[in-house]
């Protein structure tokens, strides 16, 4: 998560941990439910 919040760009910070895109996504919306918070917000798709 630490290198998510520094990169702002989940592919980036992927590529920083050995982790695809998608396989990097999952584990952040694994983290949003384990904690039941949005401790990694996910995007807005409005600014996308």
């Amino acid at each position: 998560m630490t290198r998510s919040l520094e990169e702002r760009n989940v592919t980036r910070a992927g590529q920083r941990v050995g982790l695809t895109q998608p396989a990097m996504s999952a584990a952040l919306a694994r983290l949003r439910r384990h904690f039941d918070a949005p401790c990694c917000p996910a995007p807005d798709p409005a600014t996308t």
